[in-house]
């Protein structure tokens, strides 16, 4: 599970890219706040 600030930056975002490619056995779940309302929960 992951929430994404809305004052990520591109650093950020690599880094997030970087942790879930890391465990590709599992499926990561992501909260861009600044995209709008939390997501379902698988």
């Amino acid at each position: 599970m992951f929430i994404v600030p809305a004052s990520a930056d591109s650093e950020y975002e690599a880094a997030l890219e970087a942790m879930i490619e890391a465990r590709p056995e599992m499926t990561p779940w992501i909260w861009r706040i600044s995209e709008g309302d939390m997501p379902a929960l698988p």
